[in-house]
């Protein structure tokens, strides 16, 4: 969700303003790094927890 936005506005950055590729990709590449963590968090509890409604 976040991810998505944040790759979106890149790629419009992307597009209408070639100068400042380079920042753009920076940004989405720290926030993407960022996220990641907390996105194997939930992966990881959503999985339990389907696994546990299939045990019952």
């Amino acid at each position: 969700m976040f991810i998505s936005s944040i790759l979106k506005n890149t790629i419009k950055v992307l597009v209408t303003n070639p100068e400042i590729r380079k920042k753009a990709v920076e940004v989405t590449m720290k926030a993407y790094k960022n996220a990641k963590p907390k996105l194997k968090e939930i992966s990881k509890a959503i999985k339990t927890t389907i696994n546990d409604g299939l045990k019952k």
